[in-house]
């Protein structure tokens, strides 16, 4: 699929730097999202129906079959205060959700993670988790 610009077509991999991506959570009905521009190539990795992966710790979520080669250049995000998940690229390439407690130096972090608003209880990590990804306005 193209997109039509100012000066013709472009592709959608190429979009996809212009748009963002964002990037859904969900585990046990309870949901993180998190958005970003898309220099890394997560949204074709998660086409067309996301990723399912069974959860074995409840403050970290690592996608096994979602690899990345990350340029070793400085990350985008930095961790914060008052941010409790984030979406990462851990030191041998893995796709990562991880805990702010679980964060090393050698993470490679690509978002914040966030609950909506409107969220009743904290979200955790349980049983299996599925994550997906849709184009966004950033």
């Amino acid at each position: 699929m193209n997109y039509v610009v100012s000066k013709g077509f472009i592709p959608r991999s190429t979009a996809v730097n212009y748009c963002g991506v964002c990037v859904e959570v969900k585990s046990q009905e309870k949901i993180i999202f998190g958005s970003f521009k898309d220099i890394y190539g997560v949204y074709n990795l998660l086409q067309p129906n996301g990723h399912q992966s069974p959860v074995r710790t409840d403050r970290r979520q690592r996608f096994t079959k979602l690899k990345l080669t990350i340029n070793k250049l400085l990350p985008m995000v930095k961790k914060m205060k008052g941010v409790e998940w984030y979406l990462c690229v851990e030191k041998d390439g893995i796709l990562t959700v991880k805990h702010n407690s679980m964060i090393y130096p050698t993470d490679y972090l690509i978002a914040e993670m966030k609950q909506p608003r409107d969220a009743t209880s904290e979200f955790n990590l349980i049983k299996s988790s599925l994550i997906t990804a849709k184009h966004c306005d950033l």
